[in-house]
């Protein structure tokens, strides 16, 4: 049975590797720096599908559980989480950057008073993901991390490893 390491301490990891009779199958690849490491495509191959899915129901779900508006907060999560867009805000002051609406409106968000922004450099990223976005960190990475293991398993020549072989 899978199981998700990661994160773990020490005597919770011993006990799971402890009580396995799976040790020949065991891998881990979320290692340093995967969130900023995912690129915009694999995001979308991996994650959009999911997303879509997700988001068919969403809307029936939050109309059941009584959401003050259903129909704009499924809007809005849609937005969210099909956007593989982030904005990184370099300080560098005195830098007088060009800014367009979508980095002043990205800006905003952070809390910086706006006179300041000229000592801000914007920066647009494609596909990394920012620590503390629950569905892309926690949940994407997981499926980004179990379908890149499948492809690399493919690759060695092993097929269908998803499988009980």
């Amino acid at each position: 049975m899978p199981e998700f390491i990661c994160g773990l301490n020490l005597k919770e990891l011993a006990s799971v590797v402890q009580s396995s009779d799976h040790l020949s199958k065991v891998i881990c690849v979320d290692g340093s720096s995967f969130d900023s490491n995912q690129h915009e495509w694999i995001q979308r191959a991996v994650q959009g599908p999911l997303w879509d899915k997700v988001m068919k129901n969403m809307e029936p779900w939050l109309s059941e559980n009584n959401a003050a508006s259903p129909v704009d907060t499924a809007k809005q999560l849609s937005k969210h989480f099909s956007s593989y867009k982030n904005f990184l805000f370099a300080h560098i002051p005195g830098i007088n950057s060009e800014w367009t609406e979508e980095t002043d409106v990205n800006f905003r968000k952070l809390g910086v008073p706006p006179n300041l922004k000229k000592d801000y450099l914007p920066l647009l990223l494609h596909g990394t993901t920012f620590s503390g976005h629950s569905f892309r960190t926690t949940v994407g990475n997981t499926l980004n991390s179990i379908f890149q293991t499948f492809y690399y398993i493919e690759q060695s020549g092993v097929r269908e490893p998803w499988k009980d072989n």
